[in-house]
């Protein structure tokens, strides 16, 4: 290991900081966040739903997402009705 800290400072001083900044940890961190990332809420009921299950539905130019067929035509019957007043 010494070896190899002794080859890390012999090498630029911008080379050095790019091995710096890539930090072991950040894998560990980084898979967390990114499992948490697959579950998102739905905008009708809010409940909590993954990639497997989403429905995405356009309404009125807007991207949305949806747990059911249900709440998606609920909550475009309740945007297009606000829409129209």
């Amino acid at each position: 290991m010494d070896v190899l800290l002794y080859k890390i400072k012999q090498l630029p001083k911008s080379v050095q900081d790019m091995i710096n900044m890539y930090n072991v940890d950040h894998r560990i961190q980084m898979k967390l966040v990114c499992q948490q990332l697959q579950w998102v809420d739905c905008n009708e009921c809010l409940d909590r739903i993954n990639n497997t299950t989403r429905i995405y539905k356009t309404i009125l130019f807007n991207e949305y997402c949806f747990c059911s067929h249900y709440c998606a035509y609920h909550y475009e019957y309740d945007v297009r009705k606000q829409h129209r007043r």
